[in-house]
């Protein structure tokens, strides 16, 4: 994979995670719970610590991250993995969807426990897509 192409990639990754972590910090500045307060502010730590590995990948590859990108969403970093990327970067693009899916899941868990109609969404077998990569 060409380099101009992996800088691409990265900086669409790190923008998902800029994003995020502005909508967690959002919600951890408005909510009143204290147990959801926390889930938020471990999701920003999440992110960033996403943020800052996705950033040192980038450097490694003689570019640093566009803070322009336009806001993309977690098939971002699936389409990541489907591309020709240096072996080293799929650990971290596999850290980084874990990091979404947990999110996500215990995002559907707070959902389910203030409202039993909803049904859990996100699949065991996505999750697992990923764990043991």
């Amino acid at each position: 994979m060409e380099i101009k192409k992996i800088v691409t990639v990265l900086n669409d990754l790190i923008e998902i995670s800029r994003n995020d972590a502005e909508d967690f910090k959002t919600c951890a500045e408005t909510i009143e719970s204290a147990e959801l307060k926390f889930f938020f502010q471990t999701r920003i730590h999440d992110c960033e610590e996403t943020i800052r590995e996705l950033e040192a990948a980038m450097s490694r590859y003689g570019d640093y991250p566009d803070t322009n990108s336009s806001a993309y969403t977690l098939k971002a970093y699936d389409k990541a993995l489907k591309e020709d990327i240096p072996s080293d970067l799929r650990p971290l693009i596999n850290r980084g969807i874990r990091r979404i899916l947990v999110g996500e899941m215990n995002m559907c868990i707070f959902d389910l426990e203030d409202s039993p109609q909803k049904s859990f969404s996100l699949t065991t077998s996505s999750l697992n897509s990923y764990a043991n990569e």
